[in-house]
């Protein structure tokens, strides 16, 4: 049944309708050149440069690194110094560094996370991809501390945002995973046991400044037992998110 629910869950994000396409930045070299990088950092090698009146296609920018298209097949990482000494339209380029854009737009994202789960203190990372404004997935892993019994958890889930234009952006999705539940000693011990799960996410982020966001989260969280009643719990974490 889990093979089944993450076949569904990746289903749903490669026939998911992608965010209408903005139209991109075309910039025009105005230094004598610039150099371009295989990858978003001084420490990738570089591979091409660009010299004086030749246009790049913005594409878009992870920290302070832009990607580009240089046309004839060839894209590379330009340095936002560099690209804020092109121009657009024959004026300066303004360019967007450091902003909401890049919380809530495409790229790669990393949170860490504390809560309740049903009572017990909650621990969790999460590592998520954004596609685009609107649709996301996120991995995430964690661990519950309860009186009675620990839980290890992790799943897949897929988020959508319907509003990011927003300054607080909602959302809501779908996640599959696998619960773990360790009961602690007693006098009537209980083995551990593995159960899969299933929940309705729903959220909100909120930027904080540059690719900072705090982000606030409740799950309904189904365990798929054996036994004839399904479990059902709740979950409330707050987290801190970096965005690359």
């Amino acid at each position: 049944m889990m093979r089944g629910l993450i076949l569904l869950l990746l289903l749903l994000v490669t026939g998911a309708v992608r965010a209408e396409d903005e139209v991109p930045l075309v910039v025009t070299v105005a230094e004598p050149y610039i150099e371009l990088h295989t990858g978003p950092g001084r420490d990738y090698p570089i591979f091409h440069v660009v010299s004086r009146g030749k246009p790049l296609t913005v594409l878009y920018r992870r920290t302070d690194w832009y990607k580009v298209d240089a046309g004839r097949g060839i894209q590379g990482w330009a340095k936002g110094d560099a690209l804020a000494k092109t121009l657009s339209a024959g004026q300066p380029v303004q360019l967007s560094r450091g902003s909401r854009e890049q919380v809530v737009g495409q790229g790669w994202q990393g949170s860490l996370w504390a809560g309740d789960f049903e009572g017990a203190q909650l621990v969790a990372v999460t590592a998520g991809y954004a596609f685009n404004p609107l649709l996301r997935v996120e991995l995430q892993g964690g661990q519950a501390f309860g009186d009675i019994s620990d839980s290890l958890f992790a799943d897949l889930a897929v988020l959508h945002q319907p509003l990011p234009d927003l300054w607080i952006v909602p959302y809501w999705g779908l996640a599959a995973g696998i619960i773990t539940t360790d009961p602690k000693a007693t006098a009537a011990q209980s083995p551990s046991r593995s159960s899969e799960s299933l929940a309705a996410v729903v959220g909100a982020s909120y930027y904080l400044t540059r690719n900072f966001a705090l982000r606030l989260e409740y799950r309904n969280l189904h365990v798929l037992t054996d036994r004839d009643d399904n479990e059902t719990v709740n979950l409330w974490k707050l987290g801190f998110s970096a965005s690359f």
